[in-house]
């Protein structure tokens, strides 16, 4: 009994073992395929009003012109490398598009300050890659993907550019930036474990230091008449609500380059750019999205698509976030499923 006891416990040993190198190998063998640019890809650098931007260019592997789509990154000191960018870089280039990868200024090999960038330095990069892509003799068309915050920018990218095919948006809001981060303030007070008490006063006091923000760059004077009960509200909130002074810090004094910054960014509406520029859009979506608020946005683009008549597609994943990504696409670099499936499909349509 004792030696069947052993021989059942060895085979389970090899059987597990057996699985686990079948499935690090099938993981491996997709890591290589939507990771990796097997496909032929260059090295590149465009200038951006005299700082110079490296990127990634990948090319099917054929010879010809090709439709481009120039890849436009989230928030943070992006460079690049994401699995995810690379990941649909590499469906897309086998779907027969060139695909331009870029480093933020002041990341990667990029030149310039990232601390000092802001979105109009951003969006000007943005125009400068389509501008060197335009200049090449084997780019025909050009498509704009941007993710998170560059899907704010695509809008204004193709309505200064002018000569856009189409526009793919993976977790953008095509609402203002105020709108869209007082939801991520939200849940980032509910996960910090702030009552429904609390973000009574917490929110529409967030929201209106940001509208002070963008009146002070606008109107120093007229700021000034806002700053002295709004700086009330602040002391009552600090005194009422625990650890209530990060988010509520003093409202700045309304002037300097400090204010003139941040209100380029909070002031942030891609609405008049999307009213103007008439190409396909796909809007792609995580369910359960913390960062963006999704419910708003589809409605937003339903009414949209149904007052202008234009082409906007949108598409809602369940059981996914603002990265689209899972444990159950792990042989597809982890996206949700059907999600590479649909912006293959989709891109090519539009091509």
């Amino acid at each position: 009994m004792f030696e069947l006891g052993r021989w059942i416990i060895r085979k389970l040993i090899l059987g597990i073992g057996g699985a686990l190198v079948l499935l690090a190998a099938l993981a491996g063998y997709n890591v290589v395929r939507f990771y990796m640019f097997l496909l032929p890809s260059e090295e590149v650098v465009f200038d951006s009003g005299g700082v110079p931007i490296a990127g990634t260019l990948v090319l099917p592997d054929a010879d010809g012109v090709f439709p481009a789509i120039l890849m436009i990154h989230g928030s943070g000191p992006d460079t690049g490398a994401d699995p995810g960018y690379r990941a649909e870089a590499n469906v897309l280039a086998r779907r027969g598009f060139a695909v331009l990868i870029y480093a933020k200024r002041g990341t990667g090999k990029s030149g310039g300050d990232f601390a000092t960038a802001n979105y109009s330095d951003f969006i000007d990069d943005a125009l400068a890659a389509l501008r060197f892509l335009d200049g090449r003799a084997d780019i025909g068309s050009i498509g704009l993907y941007g993710h998170s915050e560059g899907g704010w920018f695509t809008p204004e990218i193709a309505n200064r550019f002018g000569d856009i095919a189409f526009i793919i948006n993976k977790s953008a809001a095509p609402l203002s930036w105020i709108d869209t981060v007082i939801w991520e303030v939200r849940n980032d007070l509910l996960a910090e474990g702030a009552t429904p008490e609390e973000l009574e006063v917490l929110l529409p006091l967030t929201r209106a230091r940001w509208e002070y923000v963008v009146a002070a760059a606008r109107d120093p004077a007229t700021a000034e008449s806002m700053r002295a009960p709004l700086q009330q509200r602040i002391e009552a909130a600090r005194a009422a609500i625990p650890d209530a002074d990060g988010l509520v810090a003093d409202l700045p004094a309304p002037d300097g380059e400090r204010i003139a910054w941040l209100a380029e960014r909070y002031a942030y509406d891609p609405a008049p750019h999307l009213a103007a520029v008439h190409v396909p859009m796909l809007y792609v979506y995580g369910e359960t999205d913390i960062n963006v608020p999704v419910g708003e946005c589809v409605a937003f683009l339903d009414r949209f698509r149904a007052d202008g008549g234009n082409d906007v597609t949108v598409r809602v994943f369940g059981g996914v976030g603002h990265s689209m990504t899972t444990w159950r696409g792990m042989f597809q670099m982890l996206h949700a499923p059907g999600y590479l499936r649909l912006v293959g499909d989709w891109a090519e349509a539009h091509r």
